[in-house]
């Protein structure tokens, strides 16, 4: 996630001092290398079954991290071979943990879906998607075709004109007490 939060910078020139505790002096270096020198790290992280362990576990959420972490910074994560082991990628070590009913489960044991880890594989995917199409990169919300897309135009795609954010469906009662709503 520091990565991605690092991604704005990643292109940028400028060098800052960097003071290793474990070491005596400081030097420059751009966020660039920082980076490139994390993603080393991650690489060796990686497990053979293309997933990383966090505290102990097999998981499925640091794989979308990671994911969601290169597309911002404009590395393809299904092609670069720091995160190809044996044949497998990143996006195949997120699909082991798919379950049936199309979610997506946290831990290995494969147990159950968890809303959690199927929010960040969708995310994952998204960033992948919009990666694809040259788009712009998850968690950047303006719109560089902003001419070539209109929102009114299109409103019908999204939200039925017959219902408003404001109006509940027809078969949806509302208990004021449970709402949190005053008499």
């Amino acid at each position: 996630m520091v990565i991605q939060a690092l991604a704005p910078y990643y292109s940028s020139s400028m060098n800052y001092k960097f003071k290793n505790p474990q070491e005596h002096g400081a030097e420059d270096v751009t966020v660039a290398k920082i980076v490139d020198e994390s993603l080393s790290i991650l690489s060796l992280m990686q497990l053979e079954s293309g997933d990383f362990r966090s505290w102990g576990n097999r998981n499925s959420q640091t794989g979308a991290q990671v994911i969601i972490a290169l597309c911002r910074i404009g590395v393809n994560p299904l092609a670069d071979e720091r995160f190809i082991k044996n044949g497998i990628n990143l996006f195949d070590g997120l699909m082991g943990y798919k379950m049936e009913n199309n979610g997506f489960a946290n831990l290995s044991d494969l147990s159950r879906s968890d809303s959690k880890a199927s929010e960040q594989a969708l995310l994952a995917i998204a960033a992948l998607l919009l990666q694809k199409k040259a788009g712009p990169a998850i968690y950047i919300f303006e719109n560089p075709h902003e001419s070539e897309f209109d929102f009114d135009s299109q409103s019908d795609n999204f939200v039925s004109k017959s219902q408003s954010y404001d109006s509940k469906p027809d078969n949806v009662e509302t208990n004021k007490a449970d709402a949190g709503t005053k008499n």
